[in-house]
């Protein structure tokens, strides 16, 4: 998703701006899904956008742990980032070149703060590494490049 919002951005047309930062969102949103998801963090079964920026919003809040202040960058990036989403999709609002740098300034540092995490807490202080798992979903589980789709 990052990629092809590269691609629209390049574009330069109101429309392909609007569609980046959805695209940007989407690719952050994304991220933090999954590593809550890995990590079991998601335990309603629901993992909505206002369930996965809550989520980090405890982690953050409750946390006492030397990833607080990552939770908290997520958090802030993520909800940000969300809103900036919601007005490029739903509002009539002018969105310039500025608005796009900063959704992917937002989405670098939702992805670099997540990729900064541990993977599985164990309480131990050290993660072992998590191998991501592909599961069948529908349309064969294929994107459109034809690659299986990665799901946790």
């Amino acid at each position: 998703m990052r990629v092809l919002a590269g691609t629209l951005r390049q574009v330069g047309h109101p429309a392909a701006d609007r569609t980046a930062i959805s695209r940007v969102y989407y690719a952050a949103f994304h991220t933090a899904r999954t590593w809550l998801a890995v990590r079991g963090e998601l335990t309603t079964g629901w993992s909505g956008h206002g369930a996965v920026w809550g989520r980090f919003r405890d982690l953050a809040g409750t946390s006492s742990d030397v990833h607080r202040s990552t939770y908290r960058v997520i958090t802030t990036a993520g909800i940000s980032l969300h809103e900036r989403r919601k007005d490029a999709d739903y509002h009539e609002v002018t969105i310039g070149s500025a608005d796009v740098a900063l959704a992917f300034a937002l989405c670098d540092q939702v992805i670099e703060a997540v990729a900064s995490l541990p993977s599985v807490d164990r309480g131990s202080g050290s993660a072992p590494h998590v191998t991501p798992r592909l599961r069948a979903s529908r349309g064969a589980g294929r994107c459109r490049t034809g690659r299986a789709r990665w799901r946790p």
